[in-house]
């Protein structure tokens, strides 16, 4: 048996992550994000340059 989680309202998670940036509020779950990495951002920006080139 998993144990059950809490379900927030959506003023418990402003409240709670008010100097949080990378929080999400999900069907009363609060996720925590994870930074993205050096190697993350710039496969982004490649990807981007490439879109940018073919539009």
């Amino acid at each position: 048996m998993s144990p059950q989680r809490k379900r927030y309202t959506y003023e418990e998670f402003l409240q709670i992550t008010k100097d949080i940036d990378r929080a999400e509020f999900i069907d009363g779950e609060i996720i925590m994000q994870a930074t993205p990495t050096a190697q993350h951002q710039r496969i982004v920006l490649n990807i981007a340059s490439e879109f940018r080139n073919f539009f």
